[in-house]
C-alpha cells in the first residue's frame, strides 16, 4: 500500500510506484507541489518528528516501511533560514570540543561508544550542509564570492566532503587512529571556520528578505 503523504496538513497524491525510498517522495513533492523558494521546516514519518540531524539518513528509509509522511514548509523561508542559522551556530560552538572527545574514546580503545557519537557528528555534518543549500535557495546565488580568510565557500564545502568520505572510508576499515586524527585536526577545526561563517551568510540571506 502507498503512503499517504500531506503537505501542511493536506492529503496529496503522487505516484510512488517506481520510488525506492523517503528521497525519491520528497523529491517528487518538491518537484509537484512547491513553490519557487519554499522549504520544509518539519518533516514527520510514520507521524514521528524527524530531527534535524537525521534527515539525511532517514532519507534513505525503505518506502515499504513507510505508512505516512508529513511535510510542513514555508513559502517565504530566509527569515526562518537565518533563525536556523543561528541554532547551527550555538551548535557549532562546541563541536570542535566534543569530536576532541570522540577522537580520545578511539585512541583509547572504546570505538563502540564513540562510533555512536561519530554517527550523530556525521548527521550535524549532513544538517549543515542541507543548511548551507537552504541559504543558496533563499538568495537565489550559489554564493560563490563569499570568502573568509581567503578560502571560498565552495572550496570549504569540497574540503567538508572529502574530510567525510576519508572518514567513512576509516570506519568502514576500523582504522580508529586515523578516524580520530580526522576528527581532532581536520573536521574539528574545518567546523570552527564554519561558525565564523555563519554570520556571513546570514546576511546574505537577510539582503533577500
Amino acid at each position: 500500500m502507498a503512503p499517504v503523504i500531506k503537505l501542511n496538513g493536506e492529503t496529496i497524491e503522487i505516484d510512488c510506484s517506481e520510488m525506492s525510498n523517503l528521497s525519491g517522495i520528497a523529491e517528487k513533492v518538491a518537484e509537484s507541489f512547491f513553490a519557487p523558494k519554499e522549504v520544509v521546516t518539519e518533516l514527520y514519518v510514520n507521524d514521528i518528528l524527524v530531527k534535524e540531524g537525521a534527515v539525511a539518513s532517514t532519507g534513505e528509509t525503505p518506502i515499504s516501511e513507510i505508512r505516512t509522511v508529513s511535510f510542513n514548509t514555508v513559502k517565504d523561508p530566509a527569515e526562518k533560514v537565518v533563525e536556523l542559522l543561528k541554532k547551527m551556530g550555538a551548535y557549532l560552538d562546541g563541536f570542535s570540543a566534543g569530536v576532541g572527545k570522540v577522537a580520545d574514546q578511539f585512541r583509547m580503545g572504546s570505538p563502540e561508544e564513540a562510533n555512536r557519537i561519530l554517527v550523530q557528528a556525521i548527521e550535524g555534518v549532513g544538517s549543515f550542509t542541507e543548511l548551507l543549500s537552504a541559504v543558496r535557495l533563499v538568495t537565489g546565488s550559489g554564493l560563490s564570492d563569499l570568502s573568509y580568510e581567503n578560502k571560498s565557500l565552495g572550496e570549504r564545502e569540497e574540503r567538508l566532503l572529502e574530510i567525510t568520505k576519508k572518514m567513512q572510508a576509516s570506519q568502514e576499515e576500523k582504522d580508529w587512529i586515523t578516524v580520530a586524527d580526522l576528527l581532532e585536526y581536520e573536521l574539528g577545526p574545518l567546523m570552527t571556520e564554519w561558525k565564523e561563517m555563519i554570520p556571513l551568510l546570514e546576511n546574505e540571506v537577510l539582503k533577500s528578505i
